[in-house]
């Protein structure tokens, strides 16, 4: 056979005897009927994003300064443009390449030679362009590019997950710094009252008009309370750098984080009201599902590399080329050129090309096994999410009812030691009450604005707004070049 006839048959091979590599598989999950509702899209607002529900301004600019100057966002960044990287670089083996060789050379000749003179000089010029090409035909390349770019999909997710975790850090830790505030306010208000009472009590000891013993125990009483406002003020400092640092900042710089000390603890944010109902649409929103999906996705598409592997390559190269003496003749010289096919196929290797099969297909098993965990997980967040948002509001309802209460009894117990008809522990003790009430209220309206913030990021962060990666990565980029500069 000749030299075109091998080349014809080889290219028959590749049109008509291609065997397909495996696709991904339908990943078909049900979903919990409890929680799956309908919810009206104008409740679900896309270009709105989710942190502004709480309507604070406060808290909106912490999060897009996070956004802005945050490691580990730029840490995701930069791994979104890697995977970018790898797939335009995986994306190139499927097209030809072109390269130009060019080579030139002087040298003298000393001494007599056949047909030319003694002592003479000589040019030697060549030129070579080549074309070399892979015919994909068992799709390895081609799934090797659908792998690469599963994993750059699922960078992106991971990115975006960064950014929705992100956010609600900072809103957590946020909530807390303005819930420590009420408790430190409640605190101070309550050590201030105290004060004032302990000076009376120890006026009416000094001067023997009540006895020692109700003086040293409210003095401990006040003690207690004061203990307690350095507590406070302790978590409320850990927190504040804990803000900082969430936001790309030196601990030590202070400005930024007491912000919040400028808002009136009497406007507190709002509870925001998040949608219950929870269509599929919703849940393919969030980002750990999304990552989960295309890992799976990656995984399966280099099965279908790993098995092309076991099958024969093919590779046409085609050269073209000039020689001449004198650079000045190099493109009028001599010219040539060439066409060659190069078959590979595999005969023995140990299975060394089967156990790699055979890691990739447990590589995908592991994914799928993967993704369908976090959906799993992802129910069971939403789940307690919902239950947590319901129980917080309930006991909202009673520490109001007891907060009422233990106000009216620390009244009636300070009027009637006053009339001598109790003593003054009861008064301590409906003091103490008290106190612990107004606290546990504050805490509770910390924990209904996390809970929020846990159902947003439960349903996925439906209301963020992810911006294009070219946007978020500029930024990024000006930095790292100005610090090269």
């Amino acid at each position: 056979m000749t030299t075109s006839g091998l080349l014809a048959a080889l290219l028959a091979g590749a049109l008509f005897s291609v065997t397909p590599a495996p696709d991904v598989t339908p990943l078909l999950l049900e979903e919990p009927a409890a929680i799956v509702r309908t919810v009206s899209e104008d409740t679900l607002l896309p270009d709105t994003a989710w942190w502004t529900l709480f309507d604070d301004p406060v808290l909106n600019a912490c999060i897009e300064t996070a956004f802005e100057r945050n490691a580990n966002l730029d840490m995701a960044l930069a791994r979104v443009e890697q995977a970018r990287a790898v797939l335009g670089e995986t994306r190139s083996y499927q097209a030809p390449t072109l390269d130009l060789n060019m080579q030139s050379s002087r040298g003298r000749v000393v001494g007599p030679s056949i047909g030319m003179p003694s002592n003479t000089e000589q040019d030697a010029n060549l030129l070579v362009g080549s074309v070399n090409y892979e015919l994909d035909l068992f799709g390895r390349l081609r799934k090797g590019t659908a792998a690469a770019l599963a994993d750059w999909l699922a960078t992106q997710s991971a990115r975006n997950n960064v950014r929705l975790v992100l956010a609600a850090d900072v809103a957590r830790t946020y909530f807390n710094l303005r819930c420590l505030d009420e408790q430190l306010q409640i605190l101070c208000e309550t050590l201030a009252a105290d004060h004032e009472t302990l000076e009376i009590l120890r006026y009416r000891y000094v001067h023997g008009k009540d006895s020692e013993l109700n003086y040293q125990r409210f003095l401990a009483e006040t003690a207690s309370v004061e203990k307690q406002v350095h507590a406070y003020e302790n978590m409320l400092a850990q927190n504040e750098t804990a803000l900082l640092v969430l936001l790309g900042m030196n601990p030590l710089d202070m400005s930024v984080a007491r912000a919040h000390a400028d808002v009136s603890v009497d406007v507190f944010p709002k509870l925001p009201e998040v949608p219950v109902g929870l269509p599929a649409q919703v849940l393919d929103r969030r980002p750990d599902l999304m990552q989960a999906r295309q890992e799976y996705v990656a995984a399966v598409a280099r099965v279908g590399k790993a098995d092309a592997e076991r099958y024969p390559s093919l590779s046409l190269n085609f050269l073209v080329g000039n020689a001449s003496g004198p650079i000045d003749d190099l493109f009028s010289g001599p010219t040539g050129w060439s066409i060659l096919g190069q078959l590979a196929a595999p005969i023995f290797d140990a299975e060394r090309r089967t156990s790699r099969l055979k890691q990739a297909e447990a590589k995908a098993w592991e994914a799928r096994a993967n993704y369908e965990q976090t959906v799993r997980v992802a129910f069971q967040e939403i789940s307690d999410a919902l239950v947590n948002r319901q129980k917080l509001s309930a006991q909202a309802e009673q520490l109001l009812i007891m907060n009422e209460a233990q106000d009216k009894t620390y009244s009636l117990a300070s009027y009637q030691f006053q009339a001598g008809k109790v003593g003054q522990l009861d008064v301590l003790d409906a003091h103490r009450n008290l106190l612990s009430v107004r606290l546990e209220q504050a805490g509770n309206h910390k924990e209904q604005l996390n809970g929020a913030v846990q159902l947003c990021l439960a349903l996925g962060g439906g209301w963020d707004v992810l911006a294009s990666d070219d946007l978020q990565m500029l930024p990024v980029k000006k930095r790292y070049l100005e610090e090269q500069m």
